[in-house]
């Protein structure tokens, strides 16, 4: 069974991801004949949902690194030295992209929400950090995501997470009415170029955890509070947010390519790698005076 996890970690995590956050929703989806789990799961449901990624990192880590794999993914959590301009882009950048897609929103017609209204994005946003970081980010970015840019690249591992988050994100956007299928489908579409500008915001950042925390509240915010004030079955807004947040995942790939500021592996003839650890994504490196130094890759 450990050997097969060790193998496995990715598939496990997302396994037990999805175990945990639609088992928890499984019972109210029932009642409500497939929607609106909001109205009919109990708190803890919902409460163990959402911070379902999470705890499957943690149940994993704990399995396959013992203490010393739970301290290096607290030390995700805990390294704040990631440049203060990732946290105003963090915190900043889901606003501006809001706005821009409210600008285009007016001039098609729609209205703007009551000013009132946004003022719950920017409170909410640090009510929101420790269920985004805690319960969400230790799973997404800090356990899935180093592996799956082992494997697949920037990009790829992108694509992959931001279908899983997608997926997992479904229960909570099934609504009691006639566009519950195209909120659904129009969140899946945006959670992949979400996910790409996620996993730049990490890579740039140096791989620490703090800043997609602020990323995931503030987004969370917005999409919960600020739009959430708008008239239901106008998918208009929505729309115009997927496509903001392509034209900004576009333009970050066109300035980092593939690797979306991953940084590459050191070549092995010019390191001596006593150790690598996937999930800090770090290698020792022995140099001429015999100090060992962590490398990031």
């Amino acid at each position: 069974m450990m050997h097969w996890l060790r193998r496995h970690a990715t598939a496990a995590g997302f396994a037990l991801t999805f175990a945990l956050a639609w088992g928890a929703l499984l019972p109210a989806l029932l009642r409500s004949g497939g929607v609106d789990a909001h109205a009919h799961a109990s708190p803890l449901a919902l409460a163990l949902a959402s911070v379902a990624p999470g705890l499957a990192a943690l149940v994993l880590t704990a399995l396959l690194e013992g203490r010393a794999g739970l301290r290096a993914l607290w030390g995700r959590v805990a390294d704040w030295r990631a440049g203060w301009k990732w946290y105003a882009i963090a915190y900043k950048g889901p606003t501006v992209a809001a706005g821009a897609a409210l600008v285009v929103f007016h001039l098609m017609g729609g209205r703007f929400p009551p000013l009132s209204e946004w003022d719950a994005p920017l409170l909410s946003t640090l009510f929101l950090v420790p269920l985004a970081g805690l319960g969400q980010e230790t799973g997404w970015r800090a356990f899935l995501l180093p592996r799956l840019q082992g494997r697949f690249g920037g990009l790829g591992a992108s694509v992959v997470l931001g279908v899983g988050w997608g997926v997992w994100r479904l229960p909570f956007h099934l609504l009691p009415d006639e566009s519950a299928g195209a909120v659904a489908a129009w969140m899946l579409a945006g959670a992949i170029p979400l996910t790409v500008l996620f996993t730049w915001v990490w890579n740039r950042s140096g791989a620490r955890l703090l800043p997609v925390i602020l990323l995931n509240a503030s987004t969370e915010a917005i999409l919960r509070y600020g739009f959430g004030a708008l008239p239901d079955g106008d998918l208009r807004l929505l729309m115009l947010w997927d496509a903001v947040l392509l034209v900004l995942a576009a333009l970050v790939l066109w300035r980092e390519g593939p690797s979306l500021g991953r940084r590459p592996a050191i070549p092995a003839t010019a390191i001596a790698v006593l150790s690598a650890d996937p999930l800090t994504e770090t290698a020792t490196e022995v140099r001429p005076d015999r100090t060992a130094v962590a490398v990031a890759e």
